[in-house]
């Protein structure tokens, strides 16, 4: 009988211990690691950084998922000064225009070189449309005292695209009856034009000054889109 109680207690010790290993077994090791998690490889443009989530933070100006996006950026630009002046040049003739003036024109929106500014290129000719018919004036927006600078960017940002076109012609065709007046015919972009003249009427100045010339025009307002640069 004693013999027969031995061998169940060593059969009972052996299952307790099969047990243990088993649960040993099924238990994490207080000194193991997590798995490492992929690395970061994502790589940011223009200026953009990393953040802990692997996702690019991107500058001002700058989109996308690698900040590879420029932001355009739609602007209206109010044209300051009311109207601007320019200088006509005579090319032929005498200075006496005697009221019949036909004025024949262009205007076109141009960028400088690094396209921080646009200017007003605006061509036009004057001739005598009555009496003498022998004057001739021009203004030559390819001259910079006849380029009109409407806009400058801010700082940090260029012109990407204007939006308005304003290549198109206008006109100023004299009135038959009336001293110095006449009929404009407008584009969309230039809302008026006024004559030329000196204090005693619509002549050129003989003394080749510019102070009594007036050929003002007035704009209107246009839509560019600008861009960091």
């Amino acid at each position: 009988m004693k013999k027969l109680t031995s061998i169940i207690s060593i059969c009972l010790m052996a299952i307790s211990i099969s047990s243990c290993d088993d649960d040993n077994d099924s238990a994490p090791s207080v000194n193991q690691t997590p798995p490492d998690e992929p690395p970061c490889t994502i790589v940011c443009q223009n200026g953009g950084t990393v953040t802990p989530a692997c996702n690019c933070e991107c500058p001002d100006g700058y989109t996308g998922t690698y900040c590879q996006t420029k932001v355009i950026t739609s602007v209206k630009v109010t044209v300051s000064p009311y109207y601007h002046q320019l200088v006509p040049a005579k090319y032929a003739g005498d200075n006496e225009f005697g009221g019949h003036i036909k004025i024949d024109g262009t205007v076109q929106l141009v960028t400088d070189y690094n396209n921080t500014r646009i200017y007003a290129v605006v061509n036009a000719t004057y001739i005598e449309s009555a009496g003498g018919m022998d004057t001739k004036a021009r203004i030559n927006g390819q001259v910079n005292t006849n380029r009109i600078l409407l806009y400058t960017a801010p700082a940090g940002k260029k012109v990407y695209t204007i939006n308005t076109n304003p290549l198109t012609d206008f006109h100023w065709y004299p009135n038959a009856n009336y001293h110095g007046t006449g009929n404009y015919y407008p584009n969309t972009f230039v809302s008026r034009i006024e004559m030329i003249g000196d204090t005693s009427g619509d002549d050129l100045p003989s003394d080749g000054s510019t102070d009594r010339s007036r050929f003002r025009i007035w704009f209107n307002n246009f839509y560019i889109s600008i861009v960091n640069s």
